[in-house]
């Protein structure tokens, strides 16, 4: 397939598949999204769409791997250091629109990009004391998941204004960052790895 057209100073025919998806998704959710409707929006054909995605759910995979996940490692060190106070938080400047976009993600109808979020929250504190999933004990699984789903449901809750500042103000004072670390860091002894989370 030949590689379509693109002008000096426009945007590029994946730049503006991306930005209709991201529109869609927040306007109609994931599940209505469809190939017609992104090319017909974003003024395409879909031999365009096609020469950059295989499906709807492969456009979704490399929009939350090249925009979300590279931000989520940051984010879960950030509030989960416990040696860091409010105040020294640092996050990028574009980061809230990676945490929205990250939200449009965890709202959706779709299992498939609440999963891509679930499965790369846990790969990273899975990461933190080198272990895999099917190492953990049935115990450390359901500690896990239940942190995970706290977690999303956290940065996918009903406030419309929740901004990543808000998120970080309520933790940081809160049992429950510190339970979080502490017993990500007793599943990490478990395992043999003796630094402690946060």
């Amino acid at each position: 397939m030949a590689r379509p057209k693109y002008n000096s100073g426009e945007s590029t025919a994946r730049e503006k598949l991306e930005v209709v998806f991201w529109k869609q998704l927040e306007e109609k959710g994931y599940n209505r999204i469809t190939v017609a409707s992104l090319v017909g929006e974003a003024g395409l054909n879909r031999n365009t769409f096609y020469y950059y995605y295989d499906s709807v759910d492969d456009m979704a995979r490399k929009a939350f791997e090249e925009t979300l996940a590279p931000a989520i490692p940051l984010f879960v060190e950030q509030v989960f250091r416990l040696d860091l106070v409010a105040q020294d938080v640092r996050l990028p400047s574009d980061f809230a629109e990676r945490f929205n976009r990250l939200r449009l993600f965890l709202r959706s109808d779709s299992p498939l990009l609440i999963n891509m979020v679930k499965d790369t929250l846990r790969t990273i504190w899975l990461g933190l004391f080198g272990v895999t999933y099917d190492e953990l004990s049935i115990r450390e699984m359901f500690l896990l998941e239940y942190m995970i789903g706290g977690a999303l449901s956290m940065a996918a809750c009903d406030i419309d204004d929740l901004s990543p500042q808000m998120l970080v103000d309520a933790l940081y004072d809160s049992p429950l960052r510190r339970g979080v670390s502490e017993t990500l860091t007793q599943i990490g002894k478990q395992h043999g790895l003796r630094a402690t989370v946060g």
